[in-house]
């Protein structure tokens, strides 16, 4: 039988080496992940931005006694300096934040949203249009025309059923990145 001699100088070299190799910098993430998770990112931020534009335009018609709710209130969340001019001849509103101001939730919003309204939000037929001029939420730069039509309640009498469509819509954050926005939704 033949004996084997274990060098020391081996071993240790053969070591170093598979610590070397497991030791290698981790792979950067494929750019289509990085895209996925950035696509995922604004499409919550802009989620939120419509859910944000629906509070502030309930409110705004609630303040004025046009919502058809008179149990149920939303809470505001609009600043101080927002001025509210309620035009019903022509059956427009125009929310005007001015140059920026903060409401109570920390949320900043600076320009107008023009809405335009054929009846009552929560009215069967009702259409909403809503129009953005140089209108920002956290430096987030919103455009285009939203439209909101309640199309009565569904099969089961038991929920409102809206078509939202947007055209031209656009949102830009601060550091330049944008994403255009086509959409129709029942």
């Amino acid at each position: 039988m033949k004996s084997t001699f274990f060098n020391p100088i081996n071993g240790l070299t053969i070591l170093g080496l598979l610590l070397f190799a497991s030791c290698e910098k981790e792979e950067d993430l494929p750019s289509n992940q990085v895209n996925e998770t950035e696509e995922t990112a604004q499409e919550v931020d802009l989620t939120t931005t419509m859910e944000d534009i629906d509070k502030v335009t309930l409110s705004s018609f609630q303040r004025n006694g046009f919502a058809n709710r008179s149990l149920l209130t939303m809470e505001e969340d609009l600043c101080e300096k927002v001025k509210i001019e309620w035009l019903p001849g022509v059956k427009k509103m125009i929310i005007d934040f001015g140059q920026g101001c903060t409401s109570p939730r920390g949320v900043t919003r600076k320009g107008k949203i023009i809405v335009t309204y054929t009846g009552r939000y929560w009215s069967p037929g009702s259409v909403i249009t809503s129009i953005f001029e140089n209108f920002y939420i956290n430096d987030r730069m919103i455009e285009g025309v939203r439209v909101i039509t309640n199309q009565g309640f569904n099969e089961n009498d038991k929920f409102f059923t809206f078509k939202i469509v947007i055209e031209g819509g656009k949102i830009t954050w601060p550091d330049g990145t944008f994403r255009t926005v086509e959409s129709r939704h029942v």
